[in-house]
């Protein structure tokens, strides 16, 4: 029998806030009359140059010294993003029953950068969160559309990353993507609206690369590599993502990629929500950035596009996991105001990141994702924790982080880890993905007791004594391992276990056994994954059991196959978490498995 939970009696961190939410299916009967809107046609677009309201990023700051950043495309200082308006439009609704809202108006306005030289330019489009178009409402709910005042421009926050994309070589746009979110005109179905957006932008910017229309003061005539096409989303527009990458997988035809309607190519998640808990269908290289100190999507739902992707059973592309120290959610734009405040969090008072510094890692972390998936630069891939070759990194770009890494199934042996065998001091209880877990596994498993970002299957592993051992098969028929060059796993500390000393990193053994009973054991120490959680102890008096008040991160650690001297990888019979380090200690685990190259 399962536990049932609802959410209304969830812990707080994993709740996804409102504010910047994704789908808000709710619907408009009173929506404001369409006013008479002008042909669909643009006019001829205007442009004006911006200040944005903090100082621009023009070239990525220099990485930590371990690692040696790509030499190409060189960084151009000086790139001011500017204001465009491609004029008026309509978007359609068919799904919204009045007929009399189905046609949306609007503007196509937003900021541009681009390089002042060079053709074969990837393009890279930011697309904000549902922050409120400032629009006045009569009642409460709907509100006036389009606006009788200014509209928040919402883009203009990301003026920095548009500059920053620029300056290393990439066509960079911020749209409005108020209409999307916009409480008018019927269902704000974002994940409807979004795409449509989307596409109408895209549309009008190759309009201008191909010359038939114009944004003064910047040249994109012949410039733009259509099939290079990278979308950054933020909040609601990080989960929209998901919508706009499946509405355009089919797009490959010549003619859709040169009309700025084909496949995206690469994406990056930023503090995305997952109202809808969608799941990507289409395999894109993508990553999800989760701030630690998000006070809108504090359960970082967005988790959940990384867990899905690395599931499936074929998926042919990339895919990473970034954990933020100290960033918040609105940090990443530069107009909104700062979500924590007001909303205090004992871990994180007094220990966010100054928001210059939160933009600078997104800036830095766009760049290097963006160029690794679209293969630019020289294919280093360390500087961004991208290379599966390396250990996993403490810090990237002088922040430290949590990363996850999932590469195409083709290069991954995934173990089974439900048939793993738990011996000496040690026990294994397997946990189900899902917050739900059947009730003799709900201790073990802790989904009631701290917020755990996507919820992914693993198994809990304690011991108690330094004569245990969670050893796990390699399947019949897959033994030579010759080929594979990594051992990857991701684990996360048990917080809330008396086993663990508060405060103090695991320690633990891998070991490989072959066909003749040889054996060779590395000992892991300084693993990111294995430090304890930063966080407190506190009892929950309506569900009268302990909970820990921040995230447990699942996270990886790589292991050279080189390593393990004195076996045959041609015959490997099983892998094994040896708990010989420590005296106790509880663990999460999940993802084992061997990879190996391209």
């Amino acid at each position: 029998m399962k536990t049932v939970l609802y959410f209304v009696s969830l812990i707080p961190l994993m709740l996804a806030v409102t504010a910047c939410g994704g789908e808000q299916p709710v619907s408009m009967p009173t929506a404001t009359e369409a006013p008479t809107v002008a042909a669909t046609q643009p006019p001829a677009p205007t442009v004006a140059a911006i200040q944005p309201p903090t100082p621009a990023v023009t070239a990525t700051r220099a990485p930590t010294a371990a690692v040696t950043q790509p030499p190409a495309p060189t960084a151009i200082s000086g790139i001011k993003a500017v204001r465009f308006d491609l004029g008026e439009s309509l978007l359609a609704q068919p799904w919204v029953a009045a007929e009399k809202f189905r046609n949306l108006p609007i503007r196509l306005n937003g900021l541009i950068a681009a390089p002042p030289t060079g053709k074969n330019l990837p393009i890279a489009i930011v697309i904000h969160g549902s922050h409120g178009s400032g629009c006045p409402s009569t009642d409460g709910m709907t509100e006036n559309w389009p606006c009788p005042g200014k509209e928040t421009p919402h883009y203009e926050g990301f003026a920095y990353l548009v500059e920053a994309l620029a300056a290393r070589g990439y066509v960079a746009v911020s749209i409005n993507a108020n209409p999307a979110y916009v409480m008018a005109f019927g269902d704000a179905r974002t994940s409807k609206r979004l795409p449509i957006l989307f596409d109408q932008y895209l549309a009008q910017l190759a309009a201008v690369a191909d010359g038939k229309s114009a944004i003064p003061g910047v040249d994109l005539k012949g410039r733009v590599s259509w099939d290079q096409l990278a979308v950054l989303g933020h909040s609601a527009g990080g989960e929209g993502v998901n919508f706009i990458i499946d509405s355009r997988a089919d797009h490959t035809s010549p003619a859709q990629i040169a009309a700025g309607q084909g496949p995206i190519a690469a994406a990056i998640l930023l503090a995305p929500s997952a109202t809808l808990a969608g799941e990507m269908e289409t395999a894109v290289p993508f990553a999800v950035i989760l701030p630690a100190c998000d006070r809108d999507v504090m359960g970082l739902d967005g988790q959940l596009y990384y867990e899905r992707a690395r599931m499936k059973p074929q998926r042919d592309k990339l895919t990473a996991s970034v954990y933020l120290p100290g960033a918040n959610h609105n940090r990443f734009n530069s107009g909104l105001k700062d979500e924590t405040l007001g909303n205090a969090s004992p871990i994180c008072d007094g220990a966010l990141l100054p928001a210059k510094a939160q933009q600078s890692f997104l800036a830095d972390y766009a760049l290097h994702f963006f160029d690794a998936a679209l293969g630019r630069g020289n294919g280093d891939t360390a500087v961004s924790g991208l290379d599966p070759k390396q250990p996993a990194p403490t810090t990237l770009f002088e922040r430290t982080v949590l990363t996850s890494l999932a590469l195409p199934t083709a290069q991954r042996l995934k173990l089974p880890l439900s048939e793993g065998r738990a011996t000496g001091a040690t026990s294994a209880v397997s946990c189900e993905q899902g917050y739900e877990q059947p009730e003799d596994k709900t201790q073990a498993c802790r989904r009631m007791q701290f917020s755990e970002p996507g919820y992914p299957e693993q198994v809990a592993l304690t011991w108690n004594g330094t004569n245990g051992a969670y050893e796990v098969a390699v399947p019949e028929g897959k033994r030579d391992v010759a080929g594979y060059n990594m051992l990857h796993l991701r684990t996360a500390v048990d917080p809330l276990s008396p086993l663990n000393r508060p405060g103090q990193p695991q320690s633990f053994s891998l070991r490989l056994t072959d066909g003749t009973g040889k054996t060779a054991a590395v000992r892991l120490a300084k693993e990111p994954a294995l430090v304890f959680p930063a966080g407190n102890k506190i009892f929950d008096d309506s569900l009268k059991l302990e909970r820990w008040d921040n995230h447990v991160i699942l996270s990886s650690i790589r292991i050279p196959l080189s390593k393990f001297s004195g076996v045959d990888l041609s015959d490997v019979r099983s892998v094994a978490l040896v708990f010989d380090a420590t005296d106790s200690g509880a663990i999460f685990l999940t993802d084992l498995e061997l990879l190996k190259p391209q």
